[in-house]
């Protein structure tokens, strides 16, 4: 096997698009011994293959209660959201405004 051959494992996706986990009650939880499905009720077949299909990686399922649900949906997606507005004033911190006119 040559070096272009070796296949590198790509990270895991931090998470299921927020409108498609709360339509589902869904929740990808990556813990340093892998995924972990959060669910709040029945998970079906199709919705499972697809949650795979999206993460590339076996998960674990854990259900929790509908108000659990909310309380880490809130905070994935809180973080998530934190996270994205640190970028963009990273990016703006490095823009000379004046430069653009």
């Amino acid at each position: 096997m040559t070096s272009a051959e070796v296949a590198v494992p790509e990270p895991p996706r931090a998470n299921l698009p927020f409108g498609f986990a709360k339509q589902f009650g869904v929740l990808v939880d990556n813990r340093a011994q892998g995924a972990v499905l959060v669910h709040r009720g029945p998970l079906e077949a199709p919705l499972l293959l697809e949650i795979r299909r999206w993460l590339g990686a076996p998960f674990e399922c854990e259900t929790v209660s509908d108000a659990e649900f909310q309380r880490r949906l809130s905070r994935a997606y809180q973080r998530d959201n934190n996270a994205a507005v640190q970028m963009a004033e990273d990016i703006s911190a490095d823009v000379d405004l004046s430069r653009l006119a």
